[in-house]
């Protein structure tokens, strides 16, 4: 293989770098050398990388050619749309007034809290997942989905990190 040039999706970086420091470098090379050389993810990180994964899937089925895997991925300012301004001032309304409680709860910094909800905002924009953009009708709406989704996120990235120190 000549060109070896690859581009890691943001969304991708953020959710590899919510486990521990010690099994990232693991999880980078293998979804490295699965993009570039389609060698299959070991068995014990596939809950890890499953997400990356299946957006990769999501992603293929949009190409026009399925049979040939893209070297290099879009940029990631096509691959996101931008939330509409309603949804990032619902966002700023909540990361303001549940930070503090979301990292007193899961025991996390504010950044790290920042970049999961608008990874979560940003994941909700991807029409190809959803068969169009989520968009929420009220704030109260975004909140009751925002706070579910972040507690999913947080609760399922935590036994993980239980059971990351035996991979």
């Amino acid at each position: 293989m000549t060109n070896s040039t690859l581009t890691l999706q943001p969304l991708w970086i953020n959710h590899i770098e919510r486990f521990p420091e010690r099994m990232r470098p693991r999880l980078y090379g293998a979804l490295i050398a699965f993009l570039l050389y389609g060698t299959p993810i070991p068995e014990k990180l596939l809950p890890y990388l499953g997400i990356i994964l299946d957006l990769i899937d999501a992603e293929k089925g949009d190409s026009p050619d399925n049979s040939k895997p893209s070297a290099a991925l879009p940029a990631p300012a096509t691959a996101i749309p931008a939330p509409p301004a309603q949804e990032l001032e619902y966002l700023r309304a909540f990361t303001k007034a549940c930070s503090r409680r979301f990292c007193l709860q899961y025991k996390i910094d504010r950044e790290t809290f920042d970049r999961a909800a608008r990874a979560i905002v940003d994941y909700w924009q991807i029409g190809s997942l959803h068969g169009g953009p989520i968009l929420h009708e009220s704030e109260d709406q975004f909140w009751v989905h925002i706070a579910n989704a972040m507690q999913y996120e947080f609760a399922i990235c935590r036994q993980f990190q239980h059971a990351g120190n035996r991979v």
